[in-house]
């Protein structure tokens, strides 16, 4: 694991743990923690899809593709939550759980069954995230779906999704297997008791967003230019501001109509749209042998 990736994981969990002992009623402070780690972390580490996408957006004509592709899955998918939100809903958790799955395991290599081993360790960190907090999840997803029924399983599907995830990294990993349980057992213990927003911040920002925009850094070329950081925060700027303004001005726009839960809830149903086809660039980008030194326009 890089030194930074250590520093950026301990800086996420410090912040999290103290937020949690000493600071915990204060909500304006958590949702302006998770926007800040959200706009530096979570949306830009999917903001540089067009070059990990390299073999079809080379040139005016490629990127012109790429965006075609980007917003037809983004399209289907929004008609989806509008006419099969439950359908819809399931399989954003089946994708987010995959996606978290694959990142977690970036520095090492995963011969056979790698997609169950993604699946089991990523639906028991969304387990320990969502059910952590049960009524604040319960609460957000109550426009669309009552999940009480399942409050009596919560317990035995975060140990049950524990035990599969550990068998399945004793099976199919060849390096640091006890590193990766003890982190499920430390972590999954810290986020469990976090408030929900905090916990998934903190995983998805320092656990998944930061060592995914240090894998696309460190895969990149940049034709031996001294500038490397600036231009890849140069590459980052476009699809991170877009993001950023057009989800902003939605929530704002809505915020008079709509009481919290419900524009948190469409904050995730538009995170969701957008990590549809990031989630399938991604997959393209890290299952790719040959992913080493991709173009980076100056």
């Amino acid at each position: 694991m890089k030194a930074i990736e250590v520093v950026g994981k301990a800086l996420g969990i410090l912040i999290g743990l103290g937020y949690l002992w000493l600071i915990q009623e204060n909500e304006t402070l958590l949702w302006g923690w998770f926007l800040l780690v959200m706009a530096s972390l979570g949306i830009p580490h999917g903001a540089i899809d067009h070059l990990l996408y390299h073999k079809k957006a080379g040139g005016k004509s490629g990127l012109q593709k790429f965006i075609f592709f980007y917003l037809g899955i983004m399209l289907i998918y929004l008609v989806c939550w509008v006419y099969l939100p439950i359908t819809s809903l399931i399989l954003f958790l089946i994708m987010s759980a995959y996606h978290f799955g694959q990142a977690n395991f970036i520095p090492i290599k995963v011969e056979n069954n790698k997609y169950i081993l993604y699946l089991c360790t990523g639906f028991y960190f969304l387990a320990v995230i969502l059910f952590g907090d049960f009524d604040r999840t319960s609460e957000i997803l109550q426009p669309m779906v009552d999940i009480q029924v399942i409050r009596p399983y919560s317990a035995v599907s975060i140990i049950s999704l524990f035990f599969l995830s550990s068998f399945f990294i004793a099976r199919l990993t060849s390096q640091k297997k006890f590193f990766y349980i003890i982190e499920m057992v430390v972590l999954g213990i810290c986020l469990y008791h976090m408030p929900l927003l905090l916990a998934f911040i903190t995983y998805f920002g320092f656990w998944h967003a930061f060592p995914s925009l240090i894998e696309e850094y460190s895969s990149l070329s940049f034709d031996g230019n001294k500038n490397k950081f600036l231009l890849f925060v140069k590459q980052l700027l476009p699809f991170s501001l877009i993001s950023m303004f057009g989800i902003s001005f939605i929530l704002i726009f809505l915020n008079d109509w709509l009481p919290e839960r419900e524009l948190t809830l469409l904050f995730f149903v538009m995170v969701s749209l957008i990590s549809a086809p990031h989630i399938w660039v991604m997959n393209m980008f890290l299952e790719d042998p040959s992913k080493q030194h991709l173009p980076l326009s100056k």
